[in-house]
């Protein structure tokens, strides 16, 4: 399954599936196929394409998965995980 293909069906799920999806693999969405054979093609993705995913298809579900304070708590600990990081490697000798 390519880039295009997962993103197609991470925007055809609802809106307690994208929900998960952002709480769950944003850390570590599609006809037949369930939550965790979603989540295991995402996880084998190459890095570029996993980039990707979180550049274009977060964005989009985003409007509609906003309301619960739950997702936005979870991406401002990864986000505030990073930059603490980023700065470490920065400016510790």
């Amino acid at each position: 399954m390519n880039f295009e293909e997962i993103k197609d069906k991470i925007m055809c799920m609802d809106t307690g599936e994208q929900k998960r999806l952002i709480m769950e693999m944003v850390p570590q969405v599609w006809g037949s196929m369930r939550f965790e054979e979603i989540k295991d093609t995402i996880m084998s993705l190459d890095t570029g394409e996993q980039k990707r995913l979180i550049m274009e298809v977060i964005p989009q579900v985003w409007g509609r998965v906003s309301d619960d304070a739950s997702c936005a708590l979870k991406l401002k600990e990864l986000v505030d995980k990073d930059i603490t990081r980023l700065y470490e490697e920065t400016f510790t000798l």
